[in-house]
């Protein structure tokens, strides 16, 4: 064993907006001298699903700023490039399919595939395009329109590029989205749609393959698409 992660809970050190908590940030810091001191190399987790309430709308702002300021309280070079600037962080990431129509509120299979493919990009794009390319789509976040370079709310930050030497993929299950009428008429409709949690429940009569303690479906097919994906975009 040579390597050790951890997660930055952003909530955590910035549970308000511009409010830093050095205590947490010195945890942090004490953290990572302890593996340095024991040969381990720090893997830092800097988005592991807990966004701060006052970050939703964008959700990327606080990352960023997460990133300079842990990177300024260390100096190691994680993958041995030279740049020890550079925080790797784990990628929590499923595989999305649309759900069978259960008849709720009259969603059809349309209604599903739009919302699993917005669901797909705001969970496993948005802030991997954000840390790699700078980009923040906020034309997504009013229209659901996905990815549209023209837009004159598709913002590119040149201080948001390149933050990262590497992506590790957390990488858990494949997911089965479906269309809510509530979460449409959010402020949240940008997540896209709500997902089945438990596929063991008699609740639903969605098509799955095997499953875990959890109701997770076991799905190692995506894990492949997503390394291709995240090698080729």
């Amino acid at each position: 064993m040579n390597a050790f992660r951890i997660a930055i809970k952003c909530v955590r050190i910035e549970p308000e907006k511009d409010q830093w908590d050095q205590e947490a940030l010195d945890h942090y810091k004490q953290l990572i001298r302890a593996m340095r001191e024991r040969g381990l190399t720090p893997v830092i987790t800097l988005n592991h699903l807990t966004l701060p309430l006052w970050i939703l709308t964008p959700p990327i702002e606080a990352h960023v700023q997460a990133y300079d300021i842990i990177t300024s309280l260390d100096n190691i070079d994680a993958d041995g490039d030279g740049v020890s600037k550079m925080v790797g962080f784990s990628h929590a990431m499923v595989a999305v399919s649309p759900s069978k129509p259960a008849g709720l509120f009259g969603a059809t299979m349309k209604n599903n595939q739009d919302a699993a493919r917005n669901f797909d990009y705001f969970v496993n794009d948005y802030f991997i395009n954000a840390v790699v390319n700078g980009e923040e789509d906020l034309n997504y976040l009013d229209t659901l329109e996905r990815h549209n370079k023209d837009s004159k709310k598709f913002v590119v930050h040149e201080s948001w590029k390149n933050k990262v030497d590497f992506i590790g993929l957390n990488y858990y299950r494949r997911v089965y989205v479906h269309y809510s009428k509530i979460l449409a008429l959010s402020s949240a409709k940008f997540v896209g749609g709500s997902l089945i949690n438990n596929l063991h429940a008699p609740t639903h009569n969605q098509p799955h393959g095997i499953l875990n303690d959890l109701g997770w479906e076991i799905y190692p097919q995506g894990l492949y698409n997503l390394i291709i994906r995240i090698k080729n975009q």
